[in-house]
């Protein structure tokens, strides 16, 4: 394998590397973690979210999900990534795979931030419909690569990209109903100590 291809494989898991210790960070892997991570508001309100599945298992769950799913998607990437730099004239369907990759790192990455710290589902869930779709576009691109392998590594992340909308929608359905959108503002948020940051205003910014 050439340098160039190396070297950019090297980059690649770097990248998916800092996504996934991203997550990890921000406490989707353990209980704990994730009690102190999340807001006040989050806590108060799960249980009227109906189909999910932090009300029955917890929320470890969610990030031991995250985690399998990060881990299967690295495999199928580079998977991919090692099979197509052997093919030649796969420069086309490395570009485009390239590019989508990008660009659903920085939509998944932003998402976290967005809907817990921010407190805006509605942009939350713009965010999280464009990584669903470039998700597909990379899942296209496998199927029409025939990499087969790494498709069924890959398939878990959209199907799972479709439960979280369902319930990135519901909440967005229950900060409407519940007004939580006032709290978010009365009190904001800070993603780290968890305290309330007064005089954070912020009502502009709440879709």
């Amino acid at each position: 394998m050439a340098v160039f291809e190396t070297l950019t494989l090297v980059i690649l898991f770097f990248v998916i590397s800092l996504l996934f210790l991203n997550t990890f960070l921000h406490g989707r892997v353990s209980q704990s973690m994730t009690h102190l991570r999340l807001p006040d508001w989050y806590h108060s309100y799960k249980g009227e979210v109906p189909g999910s599945i932090t009300n029955w298992l917890g929320d470890w769950f969610i990030g031991a999900m995250w985690t399998i799913i990060f881990v299967l998607v690295t495999v199928s990437v580079y998977l991919f990534y090692k099979s197509a730099f052997d093919t030649i004239g796969a420069g086309a369907e490395i570009d485009a795979f390239t590019l989508l990759l990008f660009f659903n790192v920085i939509f998944n990455k932003n998402w976290y931030s967005v809907f817990f710290d921010m407190g805006s589902p509605g942009w939350a869930m713009l965010l999280l419909v464009l990584t669903f779709l470039t998700a597909i576009g990379m899942l296209v691109i496998l199927g029409i690569e025939s990499k087969w392998l790494e498709f069924g590594l890959f398939i878990i992340y959209p199907l799972w990209l479709v439960y979280a909308g369902y319930l990135n929608a519901v909440w967005w359905y229950l900060f409407k109903k519940y007004d939580i959108y006032r709290q978010v503002n009365d009190d904001g948020y800070n993603a780290t100590t968890k305290k309330g940051i007064r005089g954070n205003k912020r009502r502009g910014a709440n879709v």
